[in-house]
């Protein structure tokens, strides 16, 4: 994570679902900018796998790692390895 002079502090989400939630509790809504929802790292018995509060919006305002690429571009793009392949 970037650091330094000028940038807003960022506190991380807990690993721990407990934890977690006691941090995210009474949150009324989270914007996520790159990132996805907090969630569990697996299904525990009796807790959530989503970690905000059940009242909490979640608003997606930018998204990262989502690279999807059009049929014709996949296409194109395996089609121009295919030829360097064949020289």
């Amino acid at each position: 994570m970037a650091r330094g002079r000028g940038r807003v502090p960022v506190e991380r989400v807990p690993y721990v679902v407990d934890t977690a939630l006691g941090a995210l509790a009474g949150l009324k809504h989270v914007i996520l900018v790159g990132a996805k929802p907090p969630m569990g790292f697996f299904a525990y018995p009796g807790k959530p796998s989503l970690m905000t509060p059940r009242d909490c919006a979640i608003t997606v305002l930018a998204q990262t790692g989502t690279r999807r690429r059009s049929r014709a571009a996949r296409t194109c793009r395996r089609d121009r390895c295919l030829a360097r392949r064949a020289d």
